[in-house]
Parts: C-alpha cells; structure tokens; sequence
C-alpha cells in the first residue's frame, strides 16, 4: 500500500509541476498577445484622432478639442485622450482624468523631444493604465502631444481566467489519478 501511495503522489508531484509550467507560459504568451494587441489599437485610434487633432492645434482652438476629447472619453477599454502643447502644458483632456494628467508623464515629452510614438503601462490614481503618446505636428515640427488612455484590466481578467481554468485542469486530474 505505501508503494502504491508513493508513485501516486509522485505521478501528482510531476503532474504538478507540468501543469504549472505550461500555465506560466501560456499566462506568458497570452500577456504577450494582448499587450500588443492593446499597442496596436492604441496606434490605429491615435493614427485616426491626429487627423482630427492636428490642424485644430493649429489653428488654436482649444474648446473643439475638448469636445473632441471629451466625445472619445469613456468607451469600452478606451478611458480617456488627452492634448498637451510642445511646452509640456495640458491642452484638453477627458474630465475624469484631468486631475491625474495635469502634469505631463515624462515618457509623453521623450516622445515629442523623439518624434517617435511610445507606450507605456502607468498608474494613475490608484489603478494602472495603458497610455500611448503619439507626436501632433505643424509645418515646422513637433507642436505638442495626442495620449490615448486605455484601461487595462481586461487583460489581468483575462490571465486570471487562464489560471483558474488551469487549476480545475489540475485538481480533474489529480483526482482521476487518485481514483486509479
């Protein structure tokens, strides 16, 4: 009986061990897959809205680009956009956020100094986000800054979903294996 006992908590052990090292590499790839997913929406939204954006800069019209900003805030994982000017200076922003927004997350300036488009996961209050900065231009250059805002959490959900899925997985044939 302890020989029956010891191969099948060692058949436990091993499956274990199996389970969770593919859960983590799937967690991994799953993370992965949705990180760029959201990057690329970020993108193509933020491509979208420049068009928009840009030449009501311009032209200074600060109140049609809180209304534009304002008309993007608050949609599925989208949780708001804001405009900053080339001088670091809050331009228009999605209401709930101004508080948090009102001074310019450094990335934002290292992508208007670049010229380049970047993204990055940051907390703001009390609850990461995802923000994605992308350079508005005028004739001359660089003339400020388009940061779309997207909420996360789905992403976490998702990974968590995963994990419990694979601890069922676990505990189906742990006890399967028990029962032989």
């Amino acid at each position: 009986m302890r020989i029956n006992l010891r191969i099948i908590l060692s058949i436990v052990v091993v499956i274990s061990v199996l389970v969770l090292l593919f859960t983590l590499m799937q967690v991994q790839q799953e993370k992965e897959r949705l990180t760029i997913d959201l990057q690329r929406r970020a993108s193509l939204l933020g491509e979208s809205l420049k068009e928009t954006i840009e030449p009501l800069l311009e032209k200074g019209r600060p109140e049609r680009l809180q209304k534009i900003v304002e008309k993007f805030g608050n949609r599925e994982r989208l949780a708001g956009v804001a405009v900053y000017d080339v001088k670091d200076k809050l331009i228009a922003v999605t209401p709930p956020l101004s508080a948090h927004l009102s001074v310019i997350p450094t990335f934002v300036t290292k992508a208007m100094n670049s010229d380049l488009e970047s993204g990055h996961f940051f907390h703001l209050g009390r609850k990461e986000m995802y923000l994605y900065a992308l350079p508005l231009h005028r004739e001359e250059g660089v003339a400020g800054a388009l940061v779309i805002i997207h909420d996360p959490s789905y992403i976490q959900d998702r990974l968590m979903v995963i994990w419990k899925n694979s601890f069922i997985r676990f505990l189906v044939n742990a006890l399967v294996i028990s029962l032989t």
